[in-house]
């Protein structure tokens, strides 16, 4: 579902000159649904209906879940319910090297005498041009 500011335009040639506004009584006013799963039960068959096919490009598949949510409803749209499933992602490896004592006390001596001395002697520099001027 989309959120009650949404709408769905009607007018799709306001959306090529990017004249795009809310019409009342035109347009239709959200929540409006973005995905809908029908079954019919006297016939036991089945569709999935999505707003656009954008999310199973290529571009959009993997990102999220949107490859999940289109094989997943293949499959149920197939009667395969027992192959739905969300697919576990590979766990990624971050390791955290902490620095040597060499380069932690560069750190240190740095972000405490060399980054605040050079503000100081900006701010004296500045200070001295000031008052040569006059």
């Amino acid at each position: 579902m989309t959120s009650d500011q949404s709408w769905g335009e009607t007018d799709y040639l306001a959306s090529e000159t990017g004249q795009l506004a809310f019409d009342e009584g035109v347009d239709s006013r959200g929540p409006l649904n973005m995905a809908v799963a029908v079954e019919d039960v006297n016939n036991k068959s089945r569709i999935v209906i999505f707003g656009n096919s954008v999310f199973a490009s290529d571009d959009g598949f993997d990102v999220y879940g949107n490859g999940n949510i289109f094989v997943n409803s293949v499959d149920w749209s197939a009667e395969q319910d027992d192959l739905i499933n969300i697919t576990p992602k590979e766990p990624v490896s971050r390791t955290f090297t902490p620095p040597s004592s060499l380069q932690l006390t560069i750190i240190m001596i740095s972000s405490i005498f060399i980054i605040p001395g050079l503000v100081v002697a900006g701010a004296v520099s500045s200070w001295f041009s000031r008052r040569k001027r006059g």
